[in-house]
């Protein structure tokens, strides 16, 4: 863990095997940038739903019984989606950045 990271935190980022292997197994992945940003884009088959509407849809997301890969720009929008979601009891892991996300699922 990086010094500037153990002193005042962070996002917590799920690694590149567990994010596949959750895709694998029919994760959603959840973008929760605004539209005009999931609009400029996004990862292929992703939904997206804004961090200011996650609480509004939760319950809708809850019903899916999916696993969630939350991801946003940087990593920060969607470490607050996923604290969101767990406190609805959903099963969600913070996928980090676009960007990345991107590469690593082609």
């Amino acid at each position: 863990m990086g010094f500037f990271k153990k002193l005042f935190g962070g996002p917590e980022f799920e690694t590149a095997e567990s994010i596949k292997a959750k895709v694998k197994k029919g994760a959603l992945v959840l973008d929760v940038r605004t539209e005009p940003e999931f609009a400029s884009g996004h990862v292929t088959g992703a939904v997206n739903i804004p961090l200011q509407m996650i609480n509004e849809v939760a319950g809708d997301i809850k019903k899916q019984k999916k696993i969630i890969l939350a991801y946003c720009r940087s990593g920060r929008r969607s470490q607050m989606a996923t604290n969101m979601l767990k406190r609805h009891g959903i099963e969600v892991y913070n996928a980090g950045g676009v960007d990345n996300l991107k590469r690593l699922l082609g």
